[in-house]
């Protein structure tokens, strides 16, 4: 676009650019490639100054069980430090959107930008939107050091790898103000992360950076993907048991989706999963574009009730008032959700001497279950009616 702007002949600038469509090269069958900045300082830092910041933050959720004081006030500002992945995960259009190559921003770049908006715009919670945000070590310890004196709250909404996460990591990410570590597991059978999904990890290495991280005082949430082609009900049944077993504070439960510029899109173009061409446009981790699709789409929805909820891992440890966090957090985000206002009753029924609580939210599940037969079917399949 720079480079457009900037070109004495802007038409000539068109034709001969390599990422630059025009209907003369799509005639001429000329196929666009992409371009990338490969330093990513030369970037100019983002004006927030133009954007309305309240109406900004209003479309995140505050799904954090952990309470802060003055959260309506909160200014969240993302920021994406590095471009590009090295890995070729099947479900992931990373590398078609930015190449399997990483840039990064300088450690010093990322520091004063940082600075800048909490000096400037009084930033509360940093948002790093990276890709592999710790693929350089040495540069997220600079960066994870240099921010611990910022009192900032620090998110990885696209998860972190577990790969690289030991306790020296772990340690510099609590200290830099991180509360809940999202990692992207995506599967409990090592035969879908090397086979199926071409994942650089191990499902031995899950256990350790979940054990460093929260003896560190970090919550932990995971993000699991369920519905490959060629996964067994073994494989999901391996999935199910890691989450138990290793007891994440939160599951995310996901289909696999075939998402444009993802090689699982021409998996599924290729074998005829995909119900037509357009199909893709509404594609997401909430639901399959497979044929025979409510099957897994009910399958994961069970799988989230089952870990999330039945087999709550902060109601196993009898952490009460944390598991009041995430279902409080549930119902106040889908006030009709079943599940959450049961154990919400369970959960209050052990805080609660009066019971009173407890009796509100299990009125709310018996009226929800008696009223959606959706909902009374899951209940009877956990047994709960």
């Amino acid at each position: 676009m720079r480079l457009l702007v900037d070109a004495e002949n802007p038409f000539s600038l068109l034709e001969g650019h390599p990422s630059w469509i025009t209907r003369k090269k799509i005639s001429s069958g000329v196929t666009p490639s992409p371009t990338f900045i490969q330093d990513l300082d030369e970037i100019p830092p983002i004006n927030y100054a133009m954007v309305d910041l309240e109406k900004y933050d209003s479309r995140c959720r505050n799904n954090n069980p952990i309470k802060h004081e003055a959260e309506d006030t909160a200014v969240r500002l993302p920021f994406v430090t590095t471009r590009g992945c090295p890995f070729n995960c099947i479900f992931c259009a990373a590398n078609s959107l930015s190449g399997r190559k990483v840039r990064f921003m300088s450690a010093e770049r990322v520091i004063s930008d940082i600075k800048r908006a909490k000096e400037q715009y009084k930033m509360t919670k940093l948002v790093i939107n990276d890709d592999q945000v710790l693929i350089d070590k040495k540069r997220i310890k600079k960066i994870l050091d240099e921010i611990s004196d910022f009192n900032l709250i620090v998110e990885f909404p696209s998860g972190l790898n577990v790969k690289f996460i030991d306790e020296d990591i772990a340690v510099r990410l609590k200290r830099a103000g991180l509360e809940v570590a999202n990692l992207a597991v995506e599967s409990g059978s090592d035969h879908v992360l090397k086979k199926i999904i071409d994942k650089p990890l191990k499902t031995a290495d899950i256990k350790p950076a979940v054990d460093a991280l929260r003896k560190n005082g970090l919550l932990i949430h995971g993000f699991f993907i369920f519905g490959f082609p060629d996964e067994s009900e073994d494989d999901r049944i391996m999935t199910i048991d890691l989450i138990k077993e290793i007891g994440f504070d939160w599951s995310n439960i996901y289909v696999a989706a075939p998402l444009m510029g993802s090689r699982l899109y021409q998996i599924f173009l290729e074998n005829g999963y995909i119900k037509d061409e357009i199909n893709f446009l509404d594609a997401n981790i909430y639901q399959s574009s497979l044929r025979s699709s409510e099957d897994i789409g009910k399958y994961v929805y069970r799988v989230n009730l089952d870990v999330n909820f039945v087999n709550n891992y902060r109601m196993r440890v009898g952490d009460d008032q944390l598991a009041e966090g995430y279902f409080s957090n549930v119902v106040n985000n889908h006030p009709r959700h079943a599940f959450g206002h049961y154990c919400l009753s369970m959960v209050y029924q052990r805080l609660d001497h009066d019971n009173y609580r407890s009796g509100k939210h299990m009125r709310e599940f018996h009226e929800i279950v008696a009223t959606d037969d959706e909902w009374a079917d899951h209940a009877r399949y956990f047994n709960l009616i």
